[in-house]
């Protein structure tokens, strides 16, 4: 009989029968990309919209007597706060992704 090893004994016997399914590979590589596509699209527009927004402001500052600086400020904070959430909820995306893919 041949000796297992610690590991084998005590925590995991597996099947030597076992074969990974390619559909979960499919799955996880598909959720990556079309992740990927989400955010690259996201930030693309973002990024567009937020440029078209401070081209706006700037031209109503420029042509207003009005101190709007503390407004400056803040939009800043808003662009900044969006692409640090849209990291986060990437960031959230892929490990729930490799959640599941390791517990499958």
């Amino acid at each position: 009989s041949v000796q297992k090893s610690w590991f084998r004994k005590k925590v995991y016997e597996w099947d030597p029968y076992f074969k990974f399914p390619n559909r979960i590979i499919v799955t996880v590589v598909l959720s990556f990309l079309s992740l990927y596509m989400m955010m690259l699209l996201e930030q693309v527009l973002s990024s567009y919209y937020i440029d078209k927004l401070w081209d706006n402001i700037s031209n109503y500052i420029y042509n207003s007597t009005l101190d709007l600086s503390k407004f400056i400020e803040h939009l800043d904070y808003a662009k900044y706060t969006w692409y640090m959430s849209s990291a986060c909820a990437a960031f959230s995306s892929v490990i729930h992704i490799s959640h599941v893919f390791v517990y499958y």
